[in-house]
């Protein structure tokens, strides 16, 4: 059998990676072939300008990010660049962010992600944020289960990673509902406080 560059083995992974990434580029780099995805209450699908105020309050309200160290948006303007520049790594194939919607209302009430793609497009990494009011209503377990069957599914990845501060119960029971664990022995350079969950497939 002919050397697939290096060792037959590592050569024929970098080639399915190269494929994986193709495939990825070829599929979902466009605002028209964004995948929209539903559950039984919920549409996720791309945020809009239109999303520009809920965007605003969904990353600056105090409950919401408790836990999360992000950059706060503190006007609609910067709320807009923050779309525009979700939109444009869309585009380059870095990640996927979707727009929690209840079904039948336009408002923008979370958003949900998967980012961080390992350079063989095995791994990924799942963010979540949802509006205060509407926690401990079951929503945001409901987008993780959608978004892992696309991810697992769909775009074929192996295991999905979350990261989450190690206070925040209700994010890792979620995480726990979901199959995720623990992995005490994997720390998060950036953030000493976060607890890193797998999930294989």
């Amino acid at each position: 059998m002919a050397d697939l560059g290096g060792n037959g083995r590592s050569g024929f992974t970098r080639i399915l990676s190269s494929l994986s990434h193709l495939y990825f580029m070829l599929n979902y780099n466009s605002a028209d072939s964004f995948p929209i995805l539903e559950s039984e209450r919920l549409r996720m699908d791309l945020s809009v300008a239109n999303d520009a105020e809920a965007m605003m309050r969904l990353r600056s309200e105090e409950q919401v990010l408790r836990y999360v160290e992000i950059t706060r948006l503190h006007s609609k303007e910067e709320a807009l660049t923050f779309i525009q520049e979700r939109w444009e790594g869309i585009l380059r194939g870095e990640h996927f962010l979707w727009a929690i919607r209840m079904k039948g209302n336009k408002e923008l009430i979370g958003s949900i992600s998967l980012w961080h793609f390992s350079e063989d497009m095995n791994t990924a990494e799942l963010g979540y944020m949802l509006l205060a009011e509407y926690h401990g209503k079951g929503i945001m377990s409901e987008a993780i289960s959608t978004v892992l069957d696309f991810g697992f599914n769909q775009l074929q990845f192996q295991m999905i990673e979350a990261f989450t501060h190690s206070q925040n119960e209700p994010s890792k029971a979620v995480l726990f509902k979901h199959g995720f664990t623990h992995e005490p022995a994997r720390k998060d350079d950036k953030n000493k406080n976060n607890w890193i969950y797998e999930l294989r497939r």
